[in-house]
């Protein structure tokens, strides 16, 4: 019993003499924090990094979107143009541009593809094939560095652009009435139609980019 008491009293002087910084507190331990903190901030940079990178490569495929975009707006503008001009050109008792019978360049206004095909909703694949197709002769160094399919060796586009003629139609007036009506023989009769022209990518890189122009001339109609 004595000893049990005398190892009591050595323990209680024990830990009456401890000084309380003799106790390891590992709050206030600040070995290694600097550490810590580089590594947080290196994680820090580095999503950052990783979040500008991924910018710039949408930014890098918005702008080159924007730039194809515009190319095939000014292939079709062009081939569009130049179709215009071909047509305007032709005297107005051309039977080839005045009736779609015996026709090469002239389709009819009422037709399947010209009444719902060319309005459906996201349509695949070239429509102007198969029909009537005007000659396209401008030099597209576009389709050439595209690798776009040509013919003749001569950057003349085949069918991923191409232009084509709808017609005829009466032209109606606000008031009621036409100005098609007949005036005699051989006389020349207002009538209305449409010029559609299309770029479709041969290898579906570049799109697609369809425009319609209407048009209205004299016609010698017999």
């Amino acid at each position: 019993m004595n000893k049990l008491l005398q190892k009591i009293r050595l323990q209680t002087d024990i830990i009456k003499n401890l000084k309380l910084k003799d106790i390891y507190i590992p709050i206030n331990n600040n070995n290694g924090s600097i550490m810590v903190i580089a590594i947080m901030l290196l994680a820090i940079i580095t999503i950052i990094g990783l979040t500008s990178s991924e910018t710039v490569v949408t930014e890098q495929f918005i702008i080159r979107n924007q730039a194809i975009y515009k190319q095939n707006l000014n292939m079709v503008e062009s081939a569009a143009m130049e179709g215009l001009q071909f047509f305007m050109q032709r005297p107005p008792d051309d039977q080839n541009i005045v009736t779609v019978a015996g026709s090469t360049i002239l389709n009819n206004i009422n037709s399947n593809l010209a009444t719902n095909v060319w309005y459906a909703s996201g349509p695949s694949g070239q429509l102007l094939k198969g029909i009537n197709v005007l000659p396209i002769n401008i030099i597209l160094q576009n389709l050439q560095e595209r690798g776009e399919v040509l013919k003749n060796n001569n950057l003349v586009a085949k069918f991923n652009l191409a232009a084509a003629f709808f017609g005829w139609e009466n032209v109606p007036m606000q008031g009621g009435g036409s100005e098609s009506l007949g005036i005699g023989a051989n006389k020349p009769i207002w009538r209305q139609g449409r010029l559609l022209t299309e770029y479709v990518s041969t290898n579906n890189s570049y799109g697609t980019l369809r425009m319609e122009i209407g048009l209205k001339r004299r016609l010698v109609q017999n």
